[in-house]
């Protein structure tokens, strides 16, 4: 059993968010102040925490940062809640070494889920001592997100209720460009924090009704329930933009990274199949990141 540790003044989400846990299957553990929650983590097995950013006068970074620093071989999977999505304190937050941020206005259920899938996914925690444990299948374990065979399976569960209810529905594949120059500047490592840090970005700009996935290696891929042709082009442009407005890698060696996208939609929905949807949207995605690149070129020659 996961012990899940809140640490926030409010004392009605600390509770709202416990009883989630339990149901769930955890053990949750609330405290008001930082001293508390610090003794509370050197004393007892702690497999998650969770921290309000108004807990302390450092947003809750601070402790944060003393509890990876003092159990560096077994600090748990530590997430910061914030009252909205501010990219400034995600970026921060991932620096501090965080798994990322969720907002107090997402559904208990759903920010409950996503902190047991990640200590669910990680090894090497002190909730799991077989470092040979088999991993939740659906999961990631590199950025948290469900996998590819989850993204497929959800999108053909859409795609049924479009074609029953007479509704749209539509999917967007997202990938950073120009991620082989990263990959060979900095190596695997940035390229993973990169990938991670997005994943956090696009969980906090999506409705409860929609999931994103780790589609492949370098991209995501997020299912828009009820969604139509048009729509779903102004969701990709916001879901690139927050992901270009954020600082990846780490304050030494930060870089930042533009997004393309590929959109595809059943506008009526026994038009296009499921398969015909991904065919779709990752040869727009090719195309935007081709188009994108021999800019790029052009503009190099011509300054030269």
């Amino acid at each position: 059993m996961s012990t899940v540790l809140i640490v926030s003044k409010d004392s009605l989400f600390v509770n709202e968010l416990r009883r989630s846990f339990e149901r769930a299957g955890a053990r949750a553990i609330g405290s008001n102040n930082v001293f508390e929650a610090e003794q509370i983590i050197a004393s007892a097995v702690v497999d998650g925490l969770v921290v309000d950013r108004e807990i302390d006068c450092r947003n809750g970074i601070g402790l944060c940062e003393r509890i990876a620093s003092l159990y560096s071989k077994s600090t748990p999977v530590m997430m910061l809640m914030d009252s909205g999505y501010d990219p400034a304190f995600l970026a921060t937050a991932l620096a501090a070494g965080t798994a990322g941020v969720f907002s107090k206005s997402d559904p208990v259920r759903q920010s409950t889920r996503r902190v047991l899938e990640l200590i669910e996914s990680r090894t090497g925690t002190r909730n799991e001592p077989d470092p040979e444990a088999k991993v939740n299948r659906d999961t990631d374990p590199m950025t948290g997100l469900t996998n590819r065979h989850y993204f497929v399976r959800r999108l053909q569960g859409e795609w049924v209720f479009a074609c029953n209810q007479s509704v749209p529905m539509a999917i967007v594949i997202l990938a950073p460009d120009r991620i082989a120059d990263l990959r060979e500047q900095s190596g695997d490592a940035a390229v993973a924090r990169m990938m991670t840090s997005a994943a956090r970005v696009l969980e906090g700009q999506l409705r409860s009704r929609d999931s994103v996935s780790r589609f492949d290696d370098d991209s995501f891929g997020v299912v828009l329930s009820e969604t139509g042709i048009e729509d779903a082009y102004d969701r990709a442009s916001s879901l690139a933009q927050a992901l270009a407005e954020v600082q990846y890698g780490t304050v030494d060696e930060p870089h930042c990274t533009t997004f393309s996208t590929g959109v595809a939609a059943a506008i009526n929905s026994m038009a296009a199949s499921p398969d015909e949807l991904i065919n779709d949207s990752v040869d727009r995605l090719r195309k935007e990141q081709a188009s994108k690149l021999a800019s790029a070129d052009d503009s190099i020659s011509s300054a030269a």
